[in-house]
C-alpha cells in the first residue's frame, strides 16, 4: 500500500507519533518541553525516525536532513545541561527543538503529498 516497503512502514510508524506530540506541546506550552513526559516521548520517536532514514533514503538530501535533525535534537536536549547565563539556555533550547519539528514536517508533508490518495497522488 502507498508503495512503501516494510522498512519504510517501520520508519513511518516509529516517527509518526512525534507529529502530534510536537503539535500538542506547541499548542499547550508554545514550545517543545524536553524534560516533560511528552518531550521525552518526542525525543524517542524523533531518534527512531531520524535514525531510520539512513536505511531507507533514496535521495542524498534525505540523509542531510536526518543528520541535521539528529544534531539539532541532541543539541536541543543537551543545552539545558550547560550552565548558560539567564534564559539563554531556554531560548536556545526552544529554537533548536522548534527547528527539529520543522525538519520533521518537511519530509512528512512531501511524502504525504506524493503518496496520498493511493494510486492518484496530489503531487507527482
Amino acid at each position: 500500500m502507498f508503495g512503501i516497503s516494510t522498512l519504510g512502514w517501520v520508519h513511518t510508524l516509529s516517527s509518526l507519533p512525534a507529529v502530534p506530540l510536537a503539535a500538542y506541546m506547541f499548542a499547550r506550552y508554545g514550545r517543545i518541553l524536553p524534560r516533560s513526559v511528552p518531550g521525552m516521548a518526542y525525543l524517542v520517536f524523533m531518534l527512531l525516525g531520524a535514525g531510520s532514514v539512513f536505511l531507507i533514503a533514496r535521495q542524498p538530501v534525505s540523509n542531510i536532513i536526518a543528520a541535521l535533525t539528529l544534531v539539532l535534537l541532541v543539541a536541543g536536549y543537551g543545552v539545558g545541561h550547560i550552565g548558560l547565563p539567564g534564559r539563554v539556555a531556554v531560548y536556545l533550547e526552544t529554537i533548536l527543538l522548534s527547528v527539529t519539528a520543522f525538519l520533521l514536517m518537511l519530509p512528512t508533508l512531501s511524502e504525504v503529498l506524493r503518496r496520498v490518495p493511493d494510486g492518484h497522488p496530489l503531487v507527482t
